[in-house]
Formats: C-alpha cells, structure tokens, sequence
C-alpha cells in the first residue's frame, strides 16, 4: 500500500507539471473530467493516511489543528447558506497541503524523494517552456465545456507584447511556482545534508537551478521571481551566521530578521493600505518610468481594486470576525457566486475572508514569530524558510491557498522542518542521509501527538 501511494503522489506530480497539455489531450479524446482524477489519487492518500490513524488511534498535532480549521471553515460556510457543492470545492485545496504533510510525515516523501523530483521535473517544465517558446503549442489558450461552462483549458497572454508562457501548465505563473517549489525544496534539501555529492551530480544540480531560474524569467511571474531571490538571501543569511561568531553573528542576525520583517510587512499591511487608502501607495507607484508601470501595474490594481472588494465581501459586523466560510472567496465563486467572484491575490486576504480576521492574524503571527526566533545552526532550518518564503513572499501578491504547488510545498516543508527544526531533536539534524536517520524513532512515531 505504501509504494502505491508513492506512485500516486508521483503520477499527481506529473500530472500538475502537465495540465495545461493533459486537459487539451483529455477534452480532444472527449473525457474532460479525467483531469480531475489527480484529486482522486489525492484523496485515496488521504484515505491511506486516515486508516493509519484509525489502527492507532493517534493523530499528528499540525494535522488535526488543520482540519479543526477545515470543519469551522465548513460549518461557517453552510451557516452563511453557501451551497454545499461551493463548500467541497473550496475545500478540495486543502487536501493538498494535508498529503503534502502526511506523506512526508509518514515518509512517502523523504529527502531522496526531493532530488529526484527536482532532476525530473525542472527539466520537463524547461522542456514546456521551449515547446511553447518555439512551435504553435495546441493547447495555448484553447477552451473546452465541462459542468456547462466554458473553461479555460490553458491561459494565452502577455505583457508589454511579451508572451507570459506556461509551458505544459495552465497559466504561466503556475508554472514559476512549481519551478520554484522544486528549486526550494531542493536547496533546503541539500542544505540539511551533512555528505556531498560526486562533483558531476553537483554540476548537473547547479545547471538544473540556473535552467530553473531562467524558466521563471520566461513565464515573466514576478513573484516566483522575488521568491527564488528572496530563498537565496536568506539561506545565505543564514550561512553567514553559522561562520560567525560574536558580534558579526549579532549583527547578520539582525540584519536577517529586518528582511524577514520587511516580508511580513510587505504581505499584510498593503491590504490593509488597500481598504482604507489605496491611493497613498498607488499614487507612488503610477510614474512615467516604463519600467516601473510594467512592474507594478498588477500591484495597483490589486490595491485598487481586487483587494478592497475581497475585503468588501465581509459586509455583515459578524463575517469580521468569522470570515465567509471555506468557498466564500476565490475559485469556487467562479462557478457559484460569479457576480461575487475575486481572486483574492494575498494569502492573508484569503485567509480574512474565508475564515475571518482572528485567524488570519494568528497565521500571520505564527509565521512572523517562527521566522524571527529561527536557530540558525539547526540544518532543517532551511525548510522553515521555505515555508516563510511562501507565506509571506509568495503569499503577499499571490492566491498560495489555490496554488496546488505551493500547497505542496508548504506541507512537506512544514513537516520536514516540524521532524528536525525542534531543539530538543538537534542530533536528528546532523545527519539527513537517510530516513531511518531522518526519522529514528519507531515507526509510528510520524502518528505521535506533537510530532
């Protein structure tokens, strides 16, 4: 059961790398709703994952605080009488994230698992770029009809008469997340390792990490962009204090935590600029610099417009504090509450609406708070970073909740870093080389409380 599982995660993988061409191939053939047997084998994971749980009767902390947010999201939702259909819909998302932790937990994914996802999958989504780039790809920007509507099977655009590629994928910066999911847990990966790999492997790795930058400039996601950038600042941040000793480490470490405050101030106070003002930053930002416009044309409109009307939809004093429900915001109003829809391109947004400001907030702190008090000499701390990078970097300009990559990152990230990052488990970080090293205790010890 457990290898099946495996190649059930790793044919969902391809699955999302390919789905712009996979969606083509499956409506030509007439068997549109093919695609979405890839939430199917999530789901049999799941189901794997949950009888595990009911023969020990024990499940992991971060788990079962996920889906206590998951049935308050639910049942606020069908208090607010959003259909029950919007509900799974807006639910479905989450799932990712859950595999993405369990499987990791569990050990379907271990720090092998990482390396041959990146020297796989960077060169086919490479590969999808140059397909695209070079020949009329069949799939660019065709639609197909499914649930009596039309849906776009793979999104066809530009900016500033640049095409914004997607590749195999759906929409370009689809495809710069998922480049970028691979690169960071591949840093991180090789970050924790204490051996080093056969020089040739190290210049493969290093020539499959610049291939996977330039990927990122050509789909022109600027996110992914300042993800990747970010990640590398501050891993090498990080470096440099393990080098130092004394007053220089003081001083990389405070110079280090402002950049992660920095971060955190750029993902949530601009929303909130954006409902109460959003012209005291967007009048910056509206120039004659061509460089600029390009640059910031998306960030004004989500000021101006994307942001202010998400945060409108908590119209009643109550939905304030309880948010909408799981489904009240995003791609689930795109079927169901059309004239309601928003893309709500900020996690913390996201997060207000849907399951309402306190608990925005305590995600936002958590991430805040983990990120600054982060030890530097522990080698899983690598993994923490990739799951700030997300939540505040990525988090700050894009949908990371609706991002099926970034979801799955952020779940193996956390449950890599929740196995080793502790203190009190410094001598597991010495060493990631192999699993039974990685996770030495006994082997159900992933289903233990507060593991």
């Amino acid at each position: 059961m457990k290898r099946a599982a495996m190649w059930m995660l790793g044919v969902w993988s391809f699955m999302v790398i390919t789905e712009g061409a996979l969606r083509y191939l499956f409506a030509s053939a007439g068997l549109p709703l093919m695609i979405y047997a890839k939430d199917g084998l999530l789901l049999l994971v799941i189901a794997w994952y949950a009888l595990r749980i009911a023969i020990h009767f024990r499940i992991n902390t971060t788990v079962g605080l996920v889906v206590a947010v998951l049935v308050y999201g639910v049942l606020v939702a069908l208090w607010h009488r959003l259909p029950a259909a919007q509900v799974v819909f807006g639910a479905k998302i989450f799932v990712t994230f859950l595999v993405g932790y369990t499987a990791t937990a569990t050990r379907l994914i271990d720090s092998t698992a990482l390396r041959t996802a990146f020297r796989l999958g960077v060169p086919l989504v490479v590969l999808g770029l140059a397909v695209e780039m070079f020949f009329d790809a069949p799939w660019a920007g065709f639609q197909y009809e499914a649930f009596g509507e039309t849906l776009e099977g793979s999104r066809a655009w530009g900016m500033s008469g640049l095409p914004r590629l997607a590749g195999f994928g759906r929409v370009n910066f689809e495809t710069a997340n998922i480049l970028f999911c691979l690169a960071a847990l591949y840093i991180a990966e090789r970050a924790a390792r204490s051996d080093r790999d056969a020089r040739i492997i190290r210049f493969f790795d290093a020539t499959l990490l610049t291939l996977g930058f330039a990927g990122i400039v050509a789909t022109t996601a600027k996110t992914a962009l300042l993800a990747f950038l970010a990640l590398t600042v501050i891993l090498a941040g990080i470096g440099v204090q393990r080098r130092f000793r004394g007053t220089s480490r003081h001083a990389a470490r405070a110079a280090l935590q402002f950049a992660l405050a920095a971060f955190g101030f750029f993902a949530c106070v601009p929303p909130i600029l954006a409902a109460v003002s959003p012209a005291a930053v967007t009048s910056l930002l509206r120039t004659n610099n061509l460089i600029i416009n390009i640059l910031a044309s998306s960030y004004v409109a989500r000021m101006e417009r994307m942001w202010p009307e998400a945060l409108a939809l908590l119209n009643l004093d109550h939905t304030v504090l309880t948010g909408r429900g799981i489904g009240g915001i995003g791609t689930a109003q795109l079927y169901f509450e059309s004239s309601k829809y928003n893309a709500a391109d900020n996690m913390y947004v996201y997060l207000t609406v849907a399951f309402g400001i306190t608990i925005a907030a305590l995600a936002l702190a958590w991430l805040l708070w983990q990120a600054l008090r982060h030890r530097s000499e522990h080698r899983a701390v690598g993994y923490l970073m990739v799951v700030v990078v997300i939540g505040l970097v990525c988090g700050a300009t894009t949908n990371v909740i609706e991002s099926a990559a970034l979801m799955m990152t952020s779940g193996i990230a956390l449950a890599l870093w929740n196995k080793s990052g502790n203190p009190s488990r410094a001598a597991v970080c010495r060493d990631f080389r192999s699993t039974e090293k990685f996770f030495p205790a006994s082997r159900d010890e992933d289903l233990k409380t507060g593991g």
